[in-house]
């Protein structure tokens, strides 16, 4: 049985990190109120899952996404979101699968509050084509984002980074893929961080 004010801040957490992305995301999931009511019907009627178009921003495009475009000639992914409360391993993936290959699904985010295990994320690496995440509640509802202490980062568009290549090369420090932050705005390699720290600038490029 879920917790309704914990799942309630994991699904806010959700919502705003897709906005934190500059992900152009439909109106009804950025204003949704949720209640124990909607979440049973949530979880019982839809397991869980969400399916929607959402349209990239071609100012932060990683290297994937930008050949995506080419090769398809537009902007828009398809985005499962996937909560669950329950055990998640390989017969739930499986399942989970299918139903990405059936909407042709290209990118998904599940959102789990148990661990994931070793054996799913061995077949969920075999799926090369999809670009998957997995967050866990706990994570989500810890503000590394938001917290006075953490300064404010943001990914340089693709201009942006053209310009900043051309002044500095290659001598910028790095940060890891797996950074919380670099998660939290899923950055992808290449990709660089404008961080501001006490007036000053700092500059990250993903690893």
């Amino acid at each position: 049985m879920y917790n309704f004010e914990k799942f309630q801040k994991v699904f806010q957490k959700t919502i705003q990190m897709l906005l934190d992305r500059k992900y152009i995301i439909p109106k009804y999931l950025i204003n949704l109120e949720l209640n124990p009511y909607l979440i049973d019907v949530f979880f019982e009627k839809f397991d869980g899952t969400l399916f929607f178009k959402y349209a990239l921003n071609l100012n932060y495009l990683s290297p994937k996404e930008s050949l995506l475009i080419n090769k398809k000639k537009q902007n828009i992914h398809y985005l499962m979101l996937f909560f669950s409360t329950e055990k998640f391993g390989v017969k739930e993936l499986r399942l989970k699968i299918t139903e990405i290959n059936l909407k042709n699904i290209n990118h998904v985010i599940f959102i789990l509050e148990n661990k994931f295990t070793l054996h799913g994320q061995k077949l969920l690496n075999k799926y090369t084509t999809l670009e998957e995440e997995i967050f866990y509640f706990d994570e989500l509802l810890i503000d590394a984002i938001y917290h006075n202490l953490v300064p404010k980062h943001e990914l340089l568009t693709t201009e942006e980074s053209k310009q900043l290549l051309k002044t500095v090369g290659n001598k910028i420090p790095a940060i890891k893929k797996t950074d919380r932050i670099c998660r939290h705005f899923n950055g992808h390699t290449g990709q660089i961080f404008r961080i501001y720290r006490q007036n000053e600038l700092y500059y990250r490029i993903v690893v």
